[in-house]
């Protein structure tokens, strides 16, 4: 398993940059619209219209989205229908997930030809790799997606949200 980008900021001292594998090329870069001074915020979009029968509706919400990555390359979420208070619960399994010990995440480690697990993911073809550490588990999908590489008891109650 590659070093882990956790690992590499809890080092003793921490890191004064980011280190060179993690630099991602500027042609890759969302295109900048709007200038650093400007107070603009970031896109809110509302997913409540993806479930409306208008499909009109539909349509400004998918072209909100693509002109958020486009623009900025991400967006915040509301009206999505998940309950405050179960992510709040599942925030806190992750946050606990997170705090293990490496060795204690590894047994979560991606397994060959799977896609779901600990670990980093998505680096380019170049080898620039995300600057994030991943859990990535599927709750829908085909079988082979559901067999769920990480069955850890740790933290309390991540068993019961990923499985």
């Amino acid at each position: 398993m590659p070093q882990m980008v956790q690992g590499l900021v809890g080092q003793s001292g921490g890191l004064s940059s980011v280190p060179s594998r993690f630099v991602q090329p500027a042609h890759g870069s969302p295109r900048r619209t709007h200038s650093s001074d400007q107070l603009d915020a970031v896109p809110v979009i509302d997913m409540e219209g993806m479930h409306a029968p208008d499909q009109e509706l539909r349509s400004r919400v998918v072209a909100e989205i693509a002109k958020a990555c486009e623009e900025w390359g991400f967006f915040q979420v509301i009206i999505h229908g998940v309950a405050p208070i179960l992510m709040e619960e599942f925030r806190g399994v992750a946050d606990g997930f997170f705090s293990l010990s490496q060795e204690e995440k590894v047994e979560c480690a991606v397994k060959p030809g799977m896609c779901v697990g600990y670990g980093r993911f998505f680096e380019t073809s170049d080898g620039v790799a995300n600057w994030a550490d991943n859990l990535i588990l599927f709750s829908y999908g085909d079988e082979k997606k559901l067999a769920n590489p990480c069955m850890s008891s740790k933290p309390k109650r991540f068993r019961q949200w990923t499985t």
